[in-house]
């Protein structure tokens, strides 16, 4: 019922099904279906409200602390606020998390976005080793999507030392991005 509010842009009555649904499974001892109702909620706020996105997000992993989809966007909120060490903080989680649980696409999002990070901040070796990381992982899994990434990744890390490096990135992802038809793999490369 609330995500139908949703679909029709009735995004108050979806909150208030969804904080309903969430106490209930609270109060029933439904700990994984609560975080699912907070995660929701964090959903419906995400492009509204910054501090209510982060307060649902933050809500679902203390239901449930191995929810990696709560502690990712944790991550991606705080990164948006501009506080690093948090967003850093949420997605060693994530990573921790997804190793400790043999997920490794969620290991490579987090390596990927802890790498991103590392840019920001001026940090290009741990950048560098993040997105190989990312990237040795993608390509034992044979995920070209993620590879795509990777390679476009490492070709912004090179593109302040080495031009030629960062040339030979973006080709390989541009490749990756044809053979996938990925429109936006190739405006990035």
């Amino acid at each position: 019922e609330a995500l139908q509010n949703v679909g029709k842009r009735q995004f108050g009555e979806a909150r208030k099904i969804l904080r309903e649904s969430l106490l209930k499974n609270q109060n029933n001892g439904l700990f994984k279906a609560a975080a699912t109702d907070a995660l929701h909620l964090g959903v419906i706020a995400f492009f509204e409200d910054t501090q209510e996105a982060l307060s649902a997000y933050q809500e679902a992993v203390n239901l449930d602390s191995d929810n990696l989809e709560a502690w990712n966007q944790i991550g991606n909120l705080t990164l948006r606020l501009g506080k690093n060490v948090e967003a850093r903080e949420a997605y060693e989680k994530v990573r921790e998390i997804a190793e400790r649980l043999g997920d490794k696409k969620w290991e490579c999002s987090a390596l990927r976005k802890l790498g991103k990070i590392e840019l920001i901040e001026g940090e290009g070796k741990n950048a560098k080793m993040y997105f190989m990381k990312a990237y040795d992982i993608d390509k034992t899994l044979g995920d070209e999507q993620g590879q795509m990434k990777d390679l476009n990744l490492l070709g912004v890390f090179f593109l302040v030392t080495d031009r030629n490096a960062a040339k030979k990135y973006f080709k390989d992802s541009l490749k990756l991005a044809e053979k996938l038809d990925n429109d936006l793999g190739r405006a990035r490369s």
